[in-house]
């Protein structure tokens, strides 16, 4: 199990999860809670960056996740099986190697708009099969 950690005030207080190849279809519009998702792309809304940090937790341990139910629970396509955290500028910011080609991503947030913890959960998809 491989866990990476980072507390970071993020540009534009926006973090991206997606593949290292960068080719991404990154959603233009965040949601109520401020995430929104593509096949490919899950974008984030942090702590506003002058408000401070925010930590932020890429996992395959199921065994860390925190109470409650996730705000998201999907796939992601990772062709490369590198999940990546990037800033809003595509700069990489936290790696995780995962074990398939897609990949289910469950993430949590202490706080449905400015949240200072979040925790994403990426396991075999199981609808995907293991590739």
């Amino acid at each position: 199990m491989t866990t990476v950690r980072i507390n970071a005030s993020l540009p534009n207080s926006m973090v991206a999860l997606m593949d290292q190849n960068k080719l991404g279809d990154i959603p233009t519009k965040l949601g109520p809670n401020r995430l929104a998702a593509s096949r490919s792309c899950v974008v984030i809304g942090t702590q506003a960056n002058m408000d401070g940090d925010t930590l932020i937790t890429l996992t395959d341990a199921v065994a860390t996740a925190p109470p409650g139910d996730p705000v998201f629970d999907g796939t992601l396509e990772t062709p490369t099986k590198h999940l990546v955290a990037f800033s809003i500028l595509l700069e990489p910011v936290l790696q995780l190697d995962v074990p398939s080609t897609a990949v289910r991503l469950r993430i949590w947030k202490n706080h449905p708009t400015h949240p200072t913890l979040i925790t994403v959960i990426a396991t075999v998809d199981s609808s995907q099969g293991c590739t």
